[in-house]
């Protein structure tokens, strides 16, 4: 094993561990930064250990002789200028570096944080790869992702604030942990069939993305995808619940439900931005988690069709049993009003001020009318008289 001690004996800029060496102790260099800049390792090397590379902030380089099946927790954490982990015999044109750091080719794990920090670092995913630990790539370089095919679950932070993240295959993913791919760049995610559930915060405040496909997603975290770049979203059957805040989006005009069982929608997705939800089936939006809206929402004819008992719970109530009544409320205040066919129902949500304009507009309109009529029948009093008056004489 090659020791604390001994690495602390060696102060050279580039190290070379000698042959025979097996594992490296638990945090090795750990907090180096002021001389290692590169560090060769021997083909014997089975092991590394915890934290051995921890804090090495001039740390540039890693090369491997042998194969490496595991990156233990905080291995590289917060190597900021680490650019390259590469095989010998890998080579580097004119001084410039591949990228292609092919030293992680045959590794299994990523352990807890094992790259967490090491803001330079691109790479790509080794199809070797069978497990992610917690924040173990948080903070890289990365670009593009595809996730291994014996990868099921992507844990907590996994990706988180990998800035120029821009693409990703979820390939056989099952679960998204929470904030997998918080304050990222990604700019379109499918999500495929194997996904059920996508954890709080996933992709929250990713600024460019525009377009997510679900094909089978049945749970939507708190805050998934909030502060996104999402105009439109379209939920599978499957879906069931849809988290606090998950579309809390500036940008987000329609949503539309495909399925025919009832979904559960927690507060701050509905917001005065919203224009359109378009949905055969039951929704329910508790009234008090919807107190601060105000706008204009608009349901779609193929919500109301009435061979279906449904009933949307927001800031109004359609009685789905008569089919003729709906009720809105104003911030405590109901209002009746009744339609012939809830067919032809065109609901426009206001805040109490616009409310409370349109019912002065009413009341104008309404006394308008009764002194119109008040002048046409004095006009008519007055012609019978005189015809009376003249037919007398």
């Amino acid at each position: 094993m090659y020791t604390k001690e001994q690495a602390r004996k060696n102060s050279s800029k580039n190290i070379t561990i000698p042959e025979g060496i097996e594992e490296l102790e638990d945090g090795c260099f750990m907090n180096d930064d002021t001389t290692l800049e590169s560090i060769t390792l021997p083909s014997t090397l089975k092991k590394l250990g915890d934290g051995c590379f921890l804090g090495c902030s001039f740390l540039k380089e890693v090369i491997f002789n042998g194969i490496i099946r595991e990156i233990p927790r905080h291995c590289f954490a917060y190597c900021g200028k680490l650019v390259e982990i590469r095989r010998a015999n890998t080579m580097t044109i004119q001084g410039y570096h591949r990228f292609n750091n092919d030293g992680l080719n045959d590794v299994k794990i990523f352990g807890d944080s094992c790259f967490r920090g090491c803001s330079q670092l691109e790479f790509h995913l080794p199809e070797s790869l069978e497990k992610f630990g917690e924040y173990s790539c948080f903070d890289t370089n990365i670009e593009f992702i595809k996730i291994p095919d014996k990868i099921e679950e992507i844990p907590k932070y996994c990706f988180a604030k990998c800035r120029n993240l821009t693409h990703v295959d979820l390939n056989n993913t099952v679960k998204i942990g929470k904030n997998a791919f918080f304050n990222t760049n990604i700019v379109k995610v499918h999500f495929p069939e194997f996904i059920e559930e996508i954890g709080n915060e996933s992709f929250a405040y990713c600024h460019k993305l525009e377009d997510v496909i679900f094909d089978n997603v049945k749970s939507i975290g708190n805050y998934c995808f909030r502060d996104t770049w999402l105009s439109s979203v379209a939920f599978p059957p499957s879906l069931e619940f849809i988290g606090d805040y998950a579309f809390e989006c500036e940008t987000l005009r329609k949503m539309i439900f495909h399925g025919k069982n009832p979904v559960n929608i927690g507060i701050g997705n509905i917001t005065s931005k919203l224009e359109k939800i378009s949905t055969p089936m039951r929704i329910t939006i508790p009234l008090i988690r919807l107190k601060h809206f105000t706008g204009i929402l608009t349901i779609d004819e193929t919500f109301a069709k009435p061979e279906a008992n449904r009933e949307i719970k927001m800031n109004f109530i359609i009685d789905s049993v008569t089919n003729k009544e709906i009720v809105q409320k104003y911030n405590g205040d109901f209002i009746q009003r009744r339609t012939e066919n809830i067919d032809d129902c065109v609901t426009n949500i206001f805040s109490r001020e616009d409310a409370s304009e349109t019912s002065a507009k009413n009341t104008n309109n309404s006394s308008r009318k009764k002194k119109l009529f008040m002048l046409i029948c004095f006009g008519v009093t007055i012609s019978s008289v005189i015809y009376l008056m003249n037919f007398t004489n």
